[in-house]
């Protein structure tokens, strides 16, 4: 991407956890952003996770990107409150503190951003995410399976 200077926006979504390990028992030095930028990736490093701080960076790269800048980097700190895969809490197999997790719960930028909104507002998004939720299962499930043929279809070789 950095040699051919191909206009995309990388983003890492860094819970710092690989399925139960943490990063920091699986890499000597935990730093995502470094190694973009080892290959000549301009990157930026979101601790805060909220969500208007990724907004403004994610602006400022695709403006980057935009103008030639080639491609860009954004590394998210994260939580995930849900099992590694399925919907059981994350708390049952003790891999990390309890702590962590109810920090980041209790900074849900989501809620405190929904908190702002009115409740009629707010029910109205969530109707409309939820219908559009099931309109693109529908449509998932009424769909085909794509033919061999299209399995090169935009894949820049």
């Amino acid at each position: 991407a950095a040699l051919k200077k191909l206009p995309i926006l990388f983003v890492c979504e860094n819970n710092g956890y690989a399925i139960y390990s943490s990063t920091k028992s699986r890499m000597p030095e935990v730093n995502f952003c470094e190694r973009a930028e080892s290959y000549r990736i301009p990157a930026k490093q979101i601790e805060s996770g909220a969500t208007l701080d990724i907004k403004l960076a994610a602006e400022i790269a695709l403006n980057k990107i935009r103008n030639g800048g080639g491609p860009q980097f954004i590394e998210c700190h994260t939580a995930r409150w849900r099992d590694h895969v399925g919907p059981d809490e994350d708390r049952s197999i003790n891999y990390r503190p309890e702590a962590d997790l109810d920090s980041w719960i209790a900074h849900d930028d989501i809620a405190i951003m929904g908190a702002r909104l009115t409740s009629d507002r707010r029910q109205k998004i969530n109707t409309e995410i939820e219908t559009e939720i099931a309109e693109a299962i529908a449509f998932a499930e009424a769909s085909s399976y794509p033919t061999k043929g299209e399995l090169f279809d935009h894949v820049f070789r």
